[in-house]
């Protein structure tokens, strides 16, 4: 005879996976070179990329009468890319002409994972994963060689990047169902590397005679020309790719502003950057005006309502930015009545929202909730000159020297559940923590200065919100940066 332990099991599942890995290699180089110019037509040596890219990934489970049913669904998407500017061990010989070296990489990325499940008599299981990672590599660089008869030198490398994460799960139990748990989880990285430099790596410093400025930049704000360009891209029609510059915004610049204080002046200065940078919606550089910083918006929900004596849900957003901008100016003779200027910038826009709704019948035993949004950034960001010799050569003093570390963070956390239950035992919980590790520095070291005027500035400036709304709730805030 057939018993309830003989009866056969049976299950329903869904899954989906949505997955895109870039790790494109991008390059534009000079080098071992002998070039002479006989005209003061520009020499541009430039390298960029960039681009959209999205992964969704839904899973749907509806199996009524199934033992147990489960729904996962992974959506992820993995940059690698490289882009290279270089000239390196060449002798320049200009008539006048201006030098730009230019590396440039533009990210715009969004990825979505969601998942439905309905029934299961003894368990139903549903879950949804987002995941970004950025770990590009950017770098602008004159290394080695002699560059004499120049206007101007510039030496340029950015990497703007903005992410949008989102995971979402809805789950409806069956009558008398035993156990019901779901999961959202977004995690969102970008740990990007971009340097500008001009560097000898012999004994013998690097000659630079100019007759304008030298200016030597690393930041993530945008290079317009160049991303003009890559959204000028297009087949044979005249369609474009992409656009980098219009349609796709998922910059955050539409977001509240969290402050009770609002600064609208583009040229912010000295005291006014610091008290004003983390409360602009889109902070400026007190140096150049434009826009600083990269964008993570993540978001992760979760609808639960089953009458089953077990139930537990799950949120969590994780968004990290851990990104190092340096600009260098390391064993170089310098020769210019002109301006130098070192400058390194960074900057980080997070928003982190986690919330969930839980409404469970019956007479459970238990039913609970937890959602928790985690924002973390540790940037490094820095301008050095070092073992330079810095004037007008035999004329005297350059005009300025100009050394400049900014970073500016805004971040916003909210995390909050709402449980409805007739359970023997509720747990709602939710946090919200912020943290801040990011070193700012700007430094001459060993160096040989004859200038009319000398400035090294390091600007650090944080504007952070955190709400958690929950029956137990914790709001953590903390900032373990340093500056010098």
């Amino acid at each position: 005879r057939e018993t309830a332990e003989d009866a056969e099991f049976e299950a329903g599942a869904a899954g989906a996976l949505g997955l895109n890995v870039l790790a494109d290699r991008v390059d534009a180089r000079l080098t071992d070179s002998v070039v002479t110019q006989t005209n003061a037509a520009d020499v541009n040596i430039e390298a960029a990329r960039g681009g959209l890219s999205g992964a969704v990934g839904t899973g749907t489970t509806i199996a009524q009468g199934a033992d147990v049913t489960v729904t996962p669904s992974v959506s992820m998407t993995i940059g690698l890319n490289e882009t290279r500017a270089l000239i390196d061990n060449t002798e320049l010989t200009s008539a006048g002409a201006d030098l730009n070296v230019n590396a440039y990489d533009h990210n715009n990325i969004a990825t979505g994972g969601g998942s439905l499940y309905k029934g299961g008599s003894r368990a139903g299981i549903g879950g949804a994963v987002s995941f970004n990672l950025l770990a590009n590599q950017t770098h602008a660089e004159v290394i080695d060689g002699s560059y004499e008869g120049l206007n101007n030198l510039n030496v340029s490398a950015a990497s703007p990047a903005r992410v949008l994460g989102g995971a979402g799960v809805a789950g409806l139990g069956s009558q008398d169902q035993q156990a019901n748990f779901a999961g959202a989880f977004v995690i969102n990285n970008i740990a990007n590397t971009t340097s500008a430099r001009v560097q000898s790596t012999v004994d013998a410093p690097l000659d630079v005679s100019l007759a304008g400025d030298l200016s030597v930049t690393s930041g993530d704000a945008e290079n317009q020309a160049l991303a003009t360009r890559l959204g000028d891209l297009g087949s044979a029609d005249g369609d474009t790719l992409w656009n980098l510059t219009e349609g796709f915004d998922i910059t955050g610049a539409q977001l509240p502003d969290f402050s009770t204080v609002s600064v609208g002046d583009a040229d912010l200065q000295n005291e006014e950057y610091l008290d004003g940078l983390a409360r602009e919606p889109n902070f400026l550089s007190p140096t150049t005006g434009k826009s600083l910083g990269g964008s993570i918006i993540g978001a992760a929900g979760l609808l639960q309502q089953n009458s089953a004596k077990m139930s537990a849900g799950a949120t969590v957003v994780y968004n990290g930015i851990y990104s190092k901008q340096a600009a260098e100016l390391e064993n170089v003779e310098v020769s210019t009545p002109g301006d130098v200027t070192v400058r390194a910038d960074n900057g980080a826009r997070i928003m982190a929202l986690s919330a969930g709704l839980g409404v469970q019948g019956g007479s459970g035993s238990f039913s609970g909730m937890a959602s928790a949004a985690v924002n973390v950034i540790a940037n490094q960001t820095r301008a050095t000159v070092d073992e330079a010799v810095v004037s007008d050569g035999a004329q005297g003093a350059t005009n300025a020297l100009n050394v400049n570390a900014e970073d500016g963070r805004e971040i916003f956390s909210g995390a909050g559940n709402l449980v409805v239950s007739s359970s023997k035992t509720t747990l709602a919980a939710g946090a919200g923590i912020n943290v801040i590790e990011s070193s700012v520095a700007a430094e001459v070291l060993s160096s040989d200065i004859n200038t009319r005027s000398l400035n090294v500035t390091s600007d650090s400036a944080t504007g952070v919100a955190s709400l958690a709304a929950s029956a137990g709730s914790l709001n953590l805030n903390l900032d373990l940066g340093s500056t010098y």
